[in-house]
């Protein structure tokens, strides 16, 4: 099967015409055109496919409470499309989990929209996380379908949400995970070559926490202070306080991305109301989860004001928490499987296992013990950068050519098979 050549040419078209829907996460019109043109290569291939409406679960922290402005709204209604495919494999064959997302982070008023090709350099939105990788699943397929060559059995999930970290999917991959058992996962999160000409293999990702608060005081008149309590200078002593609370806690990191305060307030106006959005990183569940504890303290204490005769109120809510991707020992035998497509295609750059920072749906497969391996996507860098994300179309086809090879050499069961496997 080493030998089988893809057609170069219609991926990259292919990759043109997905990188040219717009499809940030709230954008149901191009994430269903997205899914439905996939829906359709993949049902070419033989595939059993099948699209899942998301519903926005998420309770904001403002609920029910009077002068709330969400930073988002929580009106139930559907989220995104999900696609699964499902193809059986050779009997007794092992099944191989391919994850990837169909969202992006930009906008639809965004200028940056269009894919340009400037020689071996594709700069387009999502061209590298993760569409370039969307297709290189989808060439894989191909090549591995049409050569004859063993194939596991195959479930595929293409969420629209994890940019805004997969609500409304997580349960959705838990399900699918819990009734078809897979052995291995494959993510294709963006490759990413060193100077060196080393590319990565991500065999570990942080844990990841998202929280929100919502904080409530009495406006007054600027002049007249006294009057009132500020929301918003409660909620920034509790973020200095926060992130001196993460500088002294290793291997845990905070951001906070978004805060706001009332949304009718004025520069002359003590602010009634306040909320930020807070992204905590951590290396292990144990000491994230003592972080998260302890931030959700510290946001739900009440403020008084000088005369204590006010005091403000919090309601915090912990969104999601992913623990970390950490080592499996069946990761070897994923290694394994691409060192040694690596070598049957001559392919020129080395492989290093990695750590990466940032989180994605390989920590949901990896928590579920299935050994894992992410960043076998299109190489390239620049995510989530306007103007600046850009993938390298000469690794397309060998990447693809890559996995193919790796998803023949994992269909025949063997003794590493669910090493680790948590019941």
């Amino acid at each position: 099967m080493s030998t089988v050549e893809l057609p170069i040419g219609g991926l990259t078209e292919l990759l043109r015409e997905i990188v040219e829907i717009n499809s940030v996460s709230d954008n149901l019109v191009g994430i269903r055109r997205i899914a439905e043109r996939i829906a359709a290569e993949l049902t070419a291939l033989g595939f059993d496919v099948k699209l899942h409406a998301g519903e926005h679960r998420r309770q904001r922290v403002d609920r029910d409470l009077e002068g709330a402005a969400p930073l988002e709204p929580d009106d139930g209604s559907e989220r995104g499309l999900h696609l699964v495919g499902r193809l059986d494999g050779d009997p007794g064959s092992t099944t191989v989990l391919l994850l990837g997302h169909m969202d992006t982070v930009y906008a639809q008023s965004s200028p940056f929209q269009a894919l340009q090709v400037d020689g071996d350099l594709a700069c387009g939105p999502g061209v590298v996380d993760m569409k370039g990788g969307l297709v290189v699943i989808l060439g894989g397929l191909r090549a591995l379908i049409e050569s004859g060559a063993p194939r596991p059995s195959l479930l595929i999930v293409f969420n629209s949400d994890e940019e805004v970290s997969s609500n409304t999917s997580r349960g959705l991959i838990e399900e699918l995970i819990a009734s078809h058992r897979p052995d291995f996962c494959f993510c294709v999160e963006p490759g990413e070559r060193r100077a060196d000409g080393t590319e990565e293999l991500v065999v570990e990702r942080k844990g990841h926490c998202c929280l929100h608060v919502g904080i409530y005081g009495r406006a007054a008149h600027a002049s007249k202070p006294e009057l009132g309590i500020s929301a918003l200078s409660a909620l920034a002593r509790k973020i200095v306080r926060l992130e001196a609370l993460a500088s002294q806690t290793a291997g845990v990191t905070l951001n906070v991305g978004r805060w706001s305060g009332a949304p009718d307030a004025t520069y002359n106006t003590v602010p009634r109301y306040a909320q930020a959005e807070i992204d905590v990183r951590f290396d292990d569940v144990e000491s994230g989860r003592a972080f998260v504890e302890q931030a959700k303290a510290i946001l739900g204490e009440s403020a008084t004001s000088p005369d204590n005769e006010l005091t403000t109120r919090s309601l915090v809510e912990e969104v999601f928490f992913a623990p970390p991707m950490g080592p499996h020992p069946g990761q070897q035998r994923l290694i394994g499987a691409l060192m040694q497509a690596a070598t049957a295609i001559d392919y020129p750059h080395r492989f290093v296992p990695v750590k990466r920072p940032g989180r994605s749906d390989a920590n949901i497969a990896a928590n579920h013990g299935i050994p894992s391996i992410d960043g076998l996507g299109i190489v390239g860098s620049g995510s989530h950068v306007a103007f600046g994300e850009s993938a390298r179309l000469s690794s397309l086809e060998p990447r693809a050519r890559l996995l193919a090879l790796a998803l023949a050499s994992l269909a025949r069961a063997g003794d590493s098979r669910s090493v680790g496997r948590n019941g």
